[in-house]
């Protein structure tokens, strides 16, 4: 048999603010950034994690491993990419 692999979308702004229990959370650190996608590695501290790439979509994207929340700044990442 295959490996099965379940893929959800990643949390934004508007779900940082509730965990899966309904209890309230908070980012750990907010990073505002002039690019839709973002590399997350958790730093050099404990929260160290494997790199991550986010897109972010709207406004922000919330790291999934670590609860760094990046922030698109105001007038940026409107450009169409490569």
């Amino acid at each position: 048999m295959g490996r099965i692999a379940i893929i959800r979308p990643l949390p934004t702004i508007e779900d940082a603010n509730s965990n899966m229990d309904g209890t309230a959370a908070s980012p750990t650190e907010i990073i505002h950034v002039n690019d839709r996608t973002v590399a997350c590695d958790g730093g050099d501290t404990a929260l160290g994690h494997p790199r991550v790439f986010l897109h972010i979509e709207k406004n922000s994207v919330l790291c999934p491993y670590c609860s760094r929340l990046y922030v698109l700044n105001e007038g940026a990442g409107h450009a169409s990419g490569h």
